[in-house]
């Protein structure tokens, strides 16, 4: 559990009950974490415990923040070192050294995405911060696969800064392969009169900002966004993309209240969504969003999303899109860790493919339904599924019919569909 404060690790006893265990990092860094993302970096096939941190300041607790006094600026306190636990074997939790000099690299961290970026065995690590360049840790060379290191390069990756090279105020981030060229992409949300950041990831691992060639310049560039997610909500075989919106004071000449936004993704990019004129419509609501994850809470194969805000009650929004078909799969890892982060998986219909990957992190202050959600457009069956586990292994499954949802185990070659 991330705090403001020691963050708590809560140890499941088998009984229904749970035994706390305070987590104490070094240096007190962990003292405002802002997200957790788990997953196997160290290549043990156990998660690590990601602690993405804010500021290592207890100042910032005290001093106000008001319109007059803009002292809500991080870069006015002490930003803090992100962390790494490693879970071993025999259940004890220690410190990772394996992200060469992370304790060396504070930032104003917000939201992260742990998963295999570079298609090949093992998991990298991304993370927005706020005000200062993005991280994306790497491996820094073949190794031993279970004894990895990982270095910082998102400058040499192209996913540190904004589309001119600026520093950014980076909060949230979706993750998809919006252009469908089987490389995973990140979406990434930000501050006032600061555009969002589409890193398209190309063949070469590096990435390139889309943000102006795919439409979400614009749109994004006086908002303050924060939750974000990707998902097809409409089922035409390409990635939507869902925002919250909402500033940290109030300014002349800026809304404090802001509309979320919804965006119809398409081949050459991304379009807003006009509100309908509907006056009890979500989308036509100013309010003060920060966090959105990605559920199917009536497991009717669509995609909804839940809403938090700081001035109105949580909203559950159901997806009654009417649109082509889809796939869901649940993975579970045997020799891979259970949660299978880092998997990745292509799915083919006819001449038409998608990829979809295993993440922990899910973006901002959330954690997501662990489901795989594949839009297939008008195709009327999945030809075939090809999963990549984290352990290395490669498991295929032919003809599977749409609509459905189904549970896939690691070297189990049976489909088990679920109700």
């Amino acid at each position: 559990m991330a705090n403001l404060g020691p963050n708590i690790l809560y140890l499941n006893n088998g009984d229904g009950t749970f035994t706390r265990q305070v987590l104490v990092a070094p240096n007190k860094s962990g003292e405002w974490t802002s997200s957790i993302a788990c997953g196997d970096l160290s290549g043990d096939q156990l998660p690590e415990i990601v602690e993405v941190n804010y500021i290592n300041d207890p100042s910032a607790v005290t001093v106000p923040c008001t319109s007059t006094k803009i002292n809500c600026n991080p870069s006015e306190f002490q930003s803090a070192p992100d962390h790494v636990w490693q879970v071993k074997p025999d259940g004890t939790i220690v410190t990772w050294e394996g992200c060469q000099q992370m304790a060396e690299k504070p930032n104003y961290g917000f939201g992260a995405i742990l998963a295999n970026f570079d298609l090949k065995p093992g998991n990298e690590l991304f993370i927005a911060n706020d005000t200062g360049l993005n991280h994306l840790w790497v491996e820094q060379q073949v190794s031993d696969p279970h004894d990895r290191t990982l270095i910082e390069g998102a400058q040499l990756y192209g996913c540190a800064d904004g589309l001119v090279g600026q520093r950014q105020g980076c909060m949230g981030i979706a993750h998809g392969d919006f252009d469908r060229n089987g490389r995973l992409d990140l979406h990434v949300t930000n501050f006032w009169n600061q555009s969002a950041d589409l890193y398209l990831q190309q063949s070469s691992g590096l990435f390139v900002n889309g943000t102006a060639s795919h439409g979400l310049f614009e749109p994004s560039l006086k908002t303050v966004a924060w939750g974000t997610q990707a998902a097809d909500f409409d089922r035409d075989g390409w990635l939507d993309l869902a925002v919250l919106n909402g500033h940290l004071i109030r300014r002349q000449g800026q809304p404090f209240k802001m509309r979320p936004q919804l965006f119809r993704g398409a081949m050459h990019g991304f379009h807003l969504q006009e509100p309908t004129s509907d006056g009890l419509d979500y989308w036509g609501k100013a309010a003060q969003g920060r966090t959105m994850a990605l559920v199917d809470w009536n497991h009717d194969g669509k995609p909804d999303l839940v809403t938090n805000h700081l001035d109105v009650p949580a909203s559950l929004l159901e997806n009654r899109t009417l649109g082509g078909n889809s796939l869901q799969l649940e993975l579970v890892g045997t020799v891979s860790e259970r949660d299978a982060i880092g998997a990745i998986v292509t799915v083919t219909c006819g001449d038409q493919s998608w990829t979809e990957w295993m993440v922990g992190g899910d973006g901002f202050l959330c954690s997501n339904e662990p489901v795989l959600d594949i839009g297939v457009g008008n195709a009327i069956k999945v030809d075939k599924v090809v999963v990549q586990w984290p352990s290395g292994a490669t498991q295929e499954f032919n003809d599977l019919a749409v609509k459905k949802r189904y549970l896939l185990i690691e070297n189990d070659e049976s489909l088990h569909q679920r109700e």
